[in-house]
């Protein structure tokens, strides 16, 4: 090794830490929101009624004649451990969903949620964030 490269070696070592961050993708979906879709009455509520109660949807998906839309929102947790010249990271993204199908005439059909983006957690970049402890 070069003589020179030690004090550069040595004023890097100092230089550890740890950086979280945490990133959201639209409005979160709240639990109110989506046990209120268990007042729409398939085959007679219509997209106006969905509209009116959960908003805009992200995405909608034609299916052939009929269609379906789509609510999500995403949270993502990250932890950085920073040594030296070695960066070790974990990311945990967890989404909320909500989907809401409808019939050719615009008709609501059903639903259905998963709701997850609570649970993202910040872990160190070597554990599983969602084990059990098995």
């Amino acid at each position: 090794m070069h003589l020179k490269t030690i004090p550069l070696l040595a004023a890097l070592v100092p230089l550890s830490g740890c950086f979280l961050s945490r990133e959201l993708v639209n409005e979160p979906i709240p639990s109110e929101r989506v046990t209120a879709t268990a007042q729409l009455k398939p085959g007679q509520s219509t997209q106006a009624d969905v509209l009116a109660l959960l908003g805009s949807p992200e995405e909608v998906v034609e299916l052939y004649k009929r269609s379906a839309w789509l609510y999500r929102h995403t949270q993502s947790k990250r932890a950085y451990l920073w040594l030296g010249l070695v960066v070790l990271s974990n990311t945990d993204q967890q989404s909320d969903r909500v989907w809401c199908f409808f019939d050719e005439n615009g008709t609501y059909l059903c639903s259905g949620a998963s709701l997850r983006a609570e649970s993202a957690s910040y872990s160190m970049p070597w554990s599983d964030s969602h084990s059990n402890g098995q």
